[in-house]
């Protein structure tokens, strides 16, 4: 994996992100940026949903901030 070669690469997840949780997906794999584009113009409120659903995400596995679990799967 390349955030495991190389952590402090700054990764940004692009493509097909149209809900929280594949934004969750990118971070976990060590993205420090999530790209989302064209689920946009389908629905214009998904990166409120986007954020919405990191922040129950984040509150319910009790992390404090994104750093808490960026990589987190590159680790196991």
């Amino acid at each position: 994996m390349i955030h495991r070669a190389l952590p402090e690469l700054p990764l940004i997840g692009c493509g097909g992100v149209d809900c929280g949780e594949k934004a969750v997906q990118y971070i976990l794999a060590g993205c420090s940026a999530v790209e989302i584009g064209t689920a946009t113009f389908r629905r214009p409120d998904t990166l409120a949903e986007v954020k919405q659903f990191l922040s129950e995400y984040m509150e319910r596995m009790n992390f404090k901030s994104i750093e808490d679990f960026r990589g987190l799967a590159s680790r196991t």
